[in-house]
């Protein structure tokens, strides 16, 4: 699924650097298909552009034995990973603030955090929003089968509360 273009360019979620002061959460209730995963490749949940050398924004991913999570600015890339999400239908969820650090949730409760590297992307090359597929790649063998329900975007990092409550 792919999110008009021109939505979200010059936008937090193409761009976290437009919102560094106040942050950017994201929120899905999400159920992967794990059977099509692949060790030799990885498989995206959702890009904006993180993942890219060319672009800024975030992407989440299946990388061989563990799922990566990329957000990154003009200067600055946060990092992060886990082993593994449940099956079945879970909530994934995300926070970020440039003072702060990037953090991942599912059901409510905080898996894991990054603080930055510095890094530089000049330019910001892809700026779409797709569930699936990378946002700069249609090659079939990116993409990752899943449901997804209940998407929202907030251009402020909510707490963990929030979170919980948002449920």
């Amino acid at each position: 699924m792919k999110i008009r273009d021109s939505f979200y360019s010059d936008t937090c979620f193409s761009d976290p650097g437009h919102c560094s002061e106040s942050g950017m959460t994201v929120m899905s209730w999400i159920k992967l298909n794990k059977t099509s995963l692949n060790d030799e490749t990885s498989s995206y949940i959702m890009s904006t552009g993180g993942q890219s050398t060319s672009a800024r924004g975030f992407a989440v991913l299946y990388m061989p034995k563990r799922y990566i999570m990329i957000l990154s600015t003009k200067n600055k890339q946060w990092k992060l990973d886990t082993p593994v999400l449940p099956s079945g239908w879970f909530n994934l969820a995300f926070t970020w603030r440039e003072s702060n650090q990037l953090k991942l949730f599912v059901n409510g409760t905080h898996v894991t955090s990054s603080n930055p590297v510095l890094v530089s992307r000049p330019r910001d090359s892809f700026t779409a929003f797709n569930i699936g597929r990378p946002n700069n790649s249609d090659k079939l063998m990116y993409r990752f089968p899943l449901s997804i329900s209940d998407l929202a975007l907030w251009e402020r990092e909510l707490s963990e509360q929030e979170l919980k409550s948002g449920m």
